[in-house]
């Protein structure tokens, strides 16, 4: 079938979203997954449609929550054509940020990691501990076991200060939140305010936000971009957030509880960037946070608390 049928079919569909516009502008581009996105014009409007194998659903559903907490393309409709699925959403204005990187100086490339450290921070804070759809999957796998088992084998080589942690038993804390999956900066488009939208949601799910930390972490760094930044302005929006937001939460961790859990959170991401690093077939070294004053300082806020076991 020629896409402008495709297309034409989805409209008559959703008639009360389009009336009689004409379609016009229209080109294709095929993923790596064999999925079907065309970009048209109805109207005065800019349109995505992306024709995939399954998950429509799903990704509808992960975009309909993301939009309560951050900027993402504003998802229309999903459905069934053929023997595929549809997703119907409204086209996002701006250019990718790496497509931009190479025109930015140093310092508009610093205010790049910070502020996309932070959307990510208040993604994760927004969605921890909230109604989940069923049609979202819960995609934590091994992360626990794996990441202790990493942690161990990087205790025994003696890393900068993974063997302090690995000796005070340390534990993932049990977080599940809306975990975007490819938060990278292909995926994040930039205009003359900023980062004006998040796109290409098909990868999330409820999971360990140390699972989306830690392999943005790897993007940003393989990019030649300030991962230690981007660590620190997340960690402060994240636990600051947390903080603002349960100050009447009989279980909210205070302050001062809440500084012996970085370089817990901390060490965690860096071994989920060391892992994901080792199943993309690239340099897994361990990013430079992990040997940084700032963390030796964390490490001594750790080992003065009475006892983290009870606090995590």
């Amino acid at each position: 079938m020629s896409d402008i049928k495709v297309i034409e079919r989805i409209i008559k569909h959703h008639s009360s979203l389009f009336g009689n516009a004409s379609v016009t502008d229209i080109s294709v581009f095929e993923t790596a997954s064999f999925n079907m996105i065309f970009f048209f014009q109805c109207g005065s409007r800019s349109y995505v449609l992306k024709v995939l194998k399954k998950d429509a659903k799903k990704e509808f559903q992960v975009m309909k929550e993301a939009e309560k907490h951050i900027a993402v393309p504003s998802a229309l409709s999903y459905g069934e054509i053929d023997d595929d699925e549809y997703l119907l959403m409204e086209r996002a204005q701006g250019k990718d940020a790496q497509t931009l990187l190479n025109t930015m100086d140093k310092i508009k490339r610093a205010g790049f990691v910070h502020y996309a450290a932070c959307i990510l921070a208040k993604l994760h804070r927004s969605t921890l501990n909230i109604q989940k759809p069923d049609s979202i999957p819960i995609s934590n796998h091994s992360l626990v076991d794996d990441l202790n088992k990493t942690l161990t084998r990087l205790g025994v080589n003696d890393w900068s200060g993974i063997s302090t942690l690995k000796a005070m038993e340390p534990r993932v804390p049990d977080e599940t939140c809306l975990a975007h999956g490819r938060f990278f900066p292909t995926n994040l488009l930039l205009d003359k305010s900023g980062i004006s939208c998040v796109i290409d949601w098909a990868a999330s799910t409820w999971s360990s936000p140390l699972i989306d930390l830690g392999r943005t972490l790897f993007v940003f760094s393989s990019l030649g971009l300030d991962a230690s930044l981007f660590l620190r302005s997340y960690l402060d929006e994240r636990f600051k957030l947390v903080i603002t937001a349960n100050t009447n939460n009989n279980s909210v961790k205070s302050p001062d509880d809440i500084i012996p859990l970085l370089p817990f959170y901390e060490t965690y991401a860096a071994i989920e960037f060391y892992i994901f690093g080792i199943k993309m077939n690239q340099d897994p070294k361990l990013y430079d946070v992990l040997h940084s004053p700032q963390y030796a300082w964390l490490i001594k806020s750790i080992q003065a608390a009475d006892t983290i076991a009870g606090k995590l």
